[in-house]
């Protein structure tokens, strides 16, 4: 789905033609591969359906979950005994018209495997009556979950709910339809839960779950590497990733700083049947000889291989589900000295799975706390969303039943290295306070994980007694420790305490890994002893240098200043030294120690201008002035902006997306320009690069068109969606009437292609 919710979203581009129903290009929808060409796609049982892969060399597939015990699986997260909480959305397209979408009868089920032989036989229902579920993190006290788009916070006992359940964020994934809402809660290094699809994070801080914005992410699906770097993607990319750590990435009020930087890795797939059954299909995108898909339009959820079953050159690899190809991408990554990650295929043309089962839809892939990787499968033959549905995709599916879902769809499968054994499976509620800070060095990523969450929880109950003995113990071991990633998870830990002892982090700038040093000079402002004279003699590598900005600016005085002058001109290729020393600086437990900062650097001047602030402007809220039917249109345009999925991609409010290219709707000098080219943007689509209040926009997926979109079924919805985008946030347009927006789209009509800079006269 990029299956979105489930990569779905994987459709949702078409460079031609509406995809929001099809009447005005009725007749131009023309089938790429005769009928009679392409392969059936009956439902096979399980050992049928196995025969239909192929995977990579050394690899194995099994199937671990099938039948009753699973349906319809979109997310999981492991507990901290390895039992998977998996999420079923059961209610997603069970027909061509999506019907009874928003019926409660999703759950959240516990899987086991109660006799050891590496299935899931036992199922435990946890929460059910859930609407289109989509996300879930464990806790030892309970559970974070979506669902009916907010997102919920519930106690249990074991296996058992408890109480009522606590609303987290009304708004969680609010906006658009089920391709476009928030998912993911992946439980990051910095111990804050990152979601795709979102520019919301959240955090428990003294027993209260507190939210905050952070840099807009992805799709379907996120993954973080053993460092804390966040990846995810979108529908037309298997794979993106920051430069930096999350915390680094370059935002701060009041101040303009550069846009974080961000890395898009391949587009390649390689299915092994003919893939007609998409909409992009009938728009050229199919090898012509081979009728299959060549770039992705479906990338779905990932993960970074950190498991201890596969070979050690995947260590940090990425697994990237597929579901309109029938595939699994794997791609080594690497990243070079200015912090951007490359990729490639290990496996040159081939996938590591591919099937021939049109059914096959993996959504999500997880690296399990056994070594291998799980991988979700949907199963099902219907990956469209009813919104964009068309006359060509509705043939496709009824011609080869996959509109007729089966009773049990849903499988889970383990992908694992053949020649090598699974890892036994640790019991970590059950360990001891020592026990869980040697675990923070386990060759399992996952199992790294669960014990810093476990330590961090019980570190956050302030039981004075228990944590001085956590502290000691976690000090005792670090200053012996030589492994990495024990070091990297015992700091990270140590960070919800506020104090990191020096000699920690000191022992941390003064190993020879690159990767410890970045997260010792990332953490430095938590130092119980100061660190100004060190890490003004600290000599950065090109590895680190982009950290000890940021870490200069977390002491931010005079010297800083000086010693970063001098490191820009060090490293001139480093291009975002100046702003992470803005963003260091928000750390400064004392702010008047930038008051008076001035630097010779340019850039860096400039930037601490803007720091030292000046008088706050007033800033226009949306809608205000207006008055009368203009009011009252703009009111009933927030709703259709909403119901449209604008907000999917342009944001709740109007920010866009920097990373996905995605241009700002506030401020906006397209928006509060001509009104009725806005509105051929809106009905006929938007393509290329444009430039937007001066700035270019190196779009990465063009705006799909909304002629025929539900939410704009007449000249009156029209007009209020444009008379709210033209005065939302600092916006100022003038007012659309429905007569103007009547003559907009009788010009709409006679356009098939959606627009670019060039034929909208505005500048590229």
């Amino acid at each position: 789905m990029k299956f979105t919710v489930l990569g779905v979203s994987a459709l949702l581009i078409t460079q031609a033609f509406a995809q929001n129903g099809d009447d005005r290009t009725k007749g131009k929808q023309i089938d790429p591969i005769p009928a009679d060409q392409i392969p059936p796609s009956p439902y096979l049982n399980i050992k049928d359906s196995l025969k239909t892969f192929e995977v990579a060399e050394g690899f194995k597939l099994d199937a671990i979950a099938h039948g009753e015990i699973v349906r319809m699986p979109v997310a999981l997260d492991f507990d901290a005994d390895g039992g998977a909480w998996v999420v079923e959305m059961r209610n997603y397209m069970l027909d061509l018209d999506g019907s009874d979408e928003n019926e409660p009868n999703g759950q959240i089920r516990i899987l086991e495997d109660s006799n050891g032989d590496g299935n899931l036989d036992k199922a435990t229902v946890f929460l059910d009556d859930l609407i289109l579920p989509r996300a879930i993190a464990v806790t030892s006290d309970g559970v974070l979950y979506c669902s009916e788009d907010k997102l919920f916070f519930i106690k249990r006992d074991g296996y058992k709910p408890v109480g009522e359940k606590q609303l987290i964020d009304a708004e969680y994934a609010a906006g658009g339809n089920a391709e476009h809402k928030a998912n993911g809660l992946l439980r990051g290094l910095d111990n804050w839960y990152y979601n795709a699809k979102s520019n919301k994070r959240y955090r428990r801080v003294n027993g209260k779950w507190v939210k905050e914005s952070t840099l807009f992410r992805g799709q379907w699906g996120i993954a973080q590497d053993s460092y804390g770097r966040l990846y995810s993607n979108n529908n037309s990319t298997l794979l993106q990733s920051d430069y930096f750590r999350p915390g680094l990435t370059l935002t701060y009020p009041k101040v303009k700083l550069s846009k974080s930087p961000t890395s898009y890795l391949g587009n390649r797939v390689n299915p092994i049947r003919v893939n007609p059954g998409v909409n992009r299909a009938y728009t050229g995108i199919l090898d012509k000889k081979t009728g299959k898909l060549f770039k992705v339009t479906a990338a779905s959820g990932m993960t970074i291989y950190r498991g201890q079953n596969f070979p050690k050159r995947y260590q940090g690899s990425s697994l990237i589900s597929a579901p309109c190809v029938n595939t699994v991408s794997m791609l080594d990554l690497k990243r070079n000295s200015n912090q951007s990650a490359t990729s490639s295929n290990p496996f040159k043309t081939k996938d590591l799975i591919a099937s021939t089962d049109e059914w096959f839809r993996p959504v999500n892939l997880y690296t399990a706390p056994d070594g291998s990787v799980w991988m979700l499968d949907m199963h099902f033959g219907l990956i469209q969303h009813k919104t964009y549905m068309t006359t060509y995709l509705r043939k496709q599916y009824s011609s080869r039943g996959l509109d007729k879902p089966a009773e049990h769809s849903g499988r889970i499968y383990r992908i694992s290295y053949a020649a090598n054994p699974l890892g036994k499976v640790p019991q970590l509620s059950k360990a001891s306070n020592e026990e869980l800070i040697e675990f923070l060095g386990h060759a399992n990523g996952t199992v790294r994980d669960k014990a810093q969450r476990l330590l961090v929880e019980k570190l956050e109950k302030t039981d004075a007694a228990e944590n001085s003995k956590i502290l000691a113990k976690a000090l005792e071991v670090g200053l012996k420790s030589n492994n990495e990633y024990q070091m990297v998870h015992l700091l990270w830990t140590l960070e919800v305490t506020g104090v990191i002892p020096s000699q920690l982090l000191l022992r941390a700038l003064a190993s020879e890994s690159n990767q410890l040093q970045t997260i010792a000079l990332e953490l430095s402002h938590f130092s119980d002893q100061p660190l100004d004279d060190i890490l003004i003699n600290y000599e950065p590598t090109q590895q680190t240098v982009y950290s000890y900005s940021y870490a200069l600016g977390s002491h931010a005085f005079y010297k800083t200043v000086v010693r970063l002058e001098g490191i820009v001109k060090k490293f001139p290729k480093a291009k975002y030294l100046q702003d992470l020393f803005i963003v260091g600086s928000r750390n400064l437990k004392d702010s008047s120690r930038v008051k008076n900062l001035a630097s010779s650097d340019k850039r860096l001047n400039g930037l601490l201008k803007q720091l030292q602030g000046s008088p706050k402007k007033k800033v226009k809220k949306s809608g205000e002035g207006l008055k009368g039917e203009h009011l009252l249109s703009f009111k009933r345009g927030e709703k259709v902006f909403t119901a449209a999925a604008c907000a999917a991609c342009h944001g709740l409010k109007g920010e866009g997306q920097d990373a996905t290219g995605v241009p700002p709707l506030a401020p906006s000098d397209w928006v509060v320009g001509d009104k009725h080219i806005l509105g051929k943007v809106i009905l006929n689509g938007l393509m290329g690069p444009i430039t937007v209040n001066g700035e270019k926009v190196k779009t990465n997926m063009a705006m799909p068109p909304y002629i025929q979109n539900p939410a704009l079924k007449d000249d009156k919805a029209l007009a209020d969606l444009l008379n709210f985008i033209r005065n939302m946030g600092v916006n100022k347009g003038g007012y659309v009437s429905e007569v103007e927006a009547e003559e907009i789209r009788a010009a709409a009509k006679k356009r098939n292609l959606p627009w670019n800079a060039k034929d909208l006269k505005m500048k590229e």
